[in-house]
């Protein structure tokens, strides 16, 4: 397989290639996991994949709890299925709160005494379905005896979040709201440890192939030892090549796809497109990853894609009467290339602002 088909084939798993679904659950079932820490930029990665969602339809979808947002993997925030979020939970984050435990101790003096009385403030505060703003949690937390500060409340409900006892709820206002995960998702998906490595594995490759098996670990967070045992309990549902001796690995029902002429998107920071692989050089071409992230804090750059091929970044402005989007392709494009940047930067627009 030539790295066009690779690319090709990518475009079609990850939704952005003749594949739309129609509504927010659908998307992140598929995707089975979408990167969400810039919670405006992940609604569009989201929408993009349907057929003519807003940011109003993917929000409803979090009130209505068919999706959530929580932190399942890599320690980072990510929308998936209600039903999944439990058994992700239990996969993936036991290792990132071991890895974290002496760095709590350290930097933020939580030792496991702390935690368990923050735990009781917040079970007793958010109980019977409400909910709480990230100030009214560290409110909470100081109230009860716990100092939140700085960047010490942050860090207390990433664990707790880790732990399973919070989650996302919907937005309250322009604020986040936390709730108690086992109220919001009362009934989920419970699978066994072989079970939730073989489910996470082949929605991965059907939603990303082709992949090699250090993209997965990538993406997941998962050991290669857990990686390669998940591999084996999928590798009869699919088909395998070599390319410059790396494995690629795809479901057996992927066909042949053809990318059609002049096919461009405006990806959001950090869309899956580009941040589900540990090597992303295919779609990245003469570029390198500094061109998308720039700076040391690790913030990606809204990135337009032509072809399935890195052409630039941009950004946007709301502005009363509409928004504005700038442009900065990596190098100078034809008039015809910036008409049909134009095109696919008014859907966005009408995502914006649609009712």
């Amino acid at each position: 397989m030539l790295p066009r088909e690779i690319i090709n084939l990518r475009l079609y798993n990850q939704l952005l290639l003749n594949n739309p679904k129609k509504g927010p659950e659908e998307v992140v079932g598929h995707m089975c996991a979408m990167q969400a820490q810039d919670y405006l930029a992940s609604l569009w990665a989201v929408a993009l994949r349907t057929e003519s969602s807003s940011e109003k339809d993917i929000e409803q979808a979090i009130a209505d709890r068919k999706i959530v947002r929580s932190w399942p993997m890599r320690g980072t925030l990510h929308y998936v299925l209600s039903e999944d979020l439990k058994w992700m939970l239990k996969l993936m984050t036991p290792r990132i709160l071991s890895g974290q435990t002496k760095r709590f101790l350290r930097e933020f003096e939580v030792d496991e005494n702390v935690l368990k009385q923050c735990r009781k403030i917040l079970e007793n505060k958010l109980q019977g379905g409400k909910g709480l703003t990230r100030n009214e949690v560290y409110r909470a937390l100081e109230e009860g005896g716990v100092a939140a500060t700085g960047s010490r409340g942050l860090h207390i409900i990433w664990y707790l979040a880790h732990e399973g006892l919070l989650c996302f709820g919907p937005r309250e206002g322009k604020q986040p709201s936390f709730v108690l995960l086992d109220e919001w998702i009362p009934q989920s998906r419970e699978l066994t440890t072989e079970e939730a490595l073989a489910v996470i594995f082949y929605r991965y490759v059907a939603s990303r192939g082709p992949v090699t098996l250090a993209d997965f670990i990538w993406w997941t967070g998962l050991t290669t030892t857990s990686a390669k045992t998940a591999l084996e309990l999928v590798k009869p549902k699919l088909t395998s090549f070599k390319l410059e001796d790396k494995e690629y690995w795809l479901t057996t029902s992927n066909e042949s796809v053809k990318t059609p002429q002049n096919l461009y998107h405006l990806l959001p920071s950090f869309d899956e497109y580009l941040i589900a692989y540990a090597d992303r050089s295919l779609m990245l071409g003469a570029y390198t990853l500094k061109d998308v992230v720039p700076f040391s804090n690790g913030m990606f750059f809204p990135i337009i894609v032509e072809n399935g091929m890195l052409l630039g970044t941009w950004k946007r402005t709301i502005q009363k009467k509409g928004v504005k989007i700038d442009f900065a392709p990596f190098k100078p494009i034809s008039k015809q290339q910036e008409n049909f940047i134009l095109e696919i930067s008014a859907r966005y627009e009408r995502f914006c602002f649609q009712s």
